[in-house]
């Protein structure tokens, strides 16, 4: 008399794992799985299996919520203002990642391949080569962007960055920013109007360091620094580290400061920094 087949439930068959599967997995798991009865052979071997897809499912949400931390950096910065998020989505999120480092390590050397990078948290220094040594050109924070200039350059870059504290930096390839400038008038607009504005800025340092005296100097860097209308300005150095951005000493620093104190063309309080009378500062040592 044949015996009917056992049902085992109403539901689909319980998968055992593949003996490719199995042997794939790590030689511990798999003299402990040896070592145990049958039933409960199968059941370590397909816990494990769904411990590996619950880790996968874990690293895949990782990555898209970076993703989507990614692309909100991207979008509240005034360069992409007006690009669709859809767009940014689809032709630089896959050649973004984000990096991060250290106080006192290097983010971008002068023969560094040129790249797009976007400071999202921490701070950094610009160096440029000056007389002897280096000059401290400027300090970013977050959502400064840098690197722009020399995208497209066919000289390399001529300014080094190093982590002033732990910081972290999207960094965009030449290829996707090429990509979205010819694709995205937009971002084209906003990208001539960064250039045009570092332009500017860069014309006012170097009118700074020529600017003779160490009291015309400092005038020329708080006119160039401040932005106007500011009721007060923070200084983005330390009074130790401003004379490296002047190309003065440090006693002639405080000399300056004094100087247009006296006259009255600042008003300070530590690093708090207030100009009273602009164009009259700008008479007095003159500014442009």
């Amino acid at each position: 008399m044949k015996m009917k087949k056992k049902q085992e439930g109403t539901g689909a068959p319980e998968r055992v794992p593949r003996a490719s599967c199995f042997f794939s997995l790590p030689l511990r798991f798999r003299e402990k799985v040896f070592s145990c009865p049958l039933t409960k052979r199968r059941e370590s071997g397909i816990l494990y299996l769904s411990h590996l897809r619950q880790q996968s499912d874990k690293s895949r949400g990782s990555c898209m919520q970076q993703s989507t931390d990614m692309l909100s950096v991207l979008t509240a910065l005034p360069l992409f203002a007006g690009c669709p998020p859809d767009v940014l989505a689809k032709v630089l999120l896959p050649d973004c990642r984000m990096a991060t480092y250290e106080a006192g390590e290097s983010i971008r050397q002068y023969d560094d391949p040129p790249v797009l990078c976007i400071l999202t948290a921490g701070s950094a220094s610009v160096h440029t080569p000056g007389e002897g040594s280096e000059c401290l050109l400027r300090v970013l924070h977050a959502d400064d962007v840098f690197g722009v200039a020399t995208l497209f350059a066919a000289s390399p870059a001529v300014t080094r960055v190093t982590a002033e504290q732990p910081t972290r930096v999207l960094i965009v390839s030449e290829a996707a920013v090429r990509a979205l400038l010819t694709g995205t008038p937009a971002f084209a607009l906003n990208y001539v109007a960064f250039l045009s504005d570092r332009i500017r800025f860069l014309n006012r340092r170097l009118a700074c360091l020529g600017a003779g005296s160490a009291a015309r100097r400092l005038a020329a860097w708080l006119d160039a620094s401040i932005p106007d209308g500011a009721a007060e300005y923070e200084l983005p150095l330390s009074l130790s580290r401003l004379p490296d951005a002047l190309g003065v000493s440090r006693a002639s620093l405080y000399r300056a400061l004094n100087e247009l104190e006296a006259a009255g063309h600042i008003a300070r309080s530590g690093r708090h920094i207030s100009l009273p009378d602009r164009e009259r500062m700008r008479r007095a040592f003159g500014l442009s």
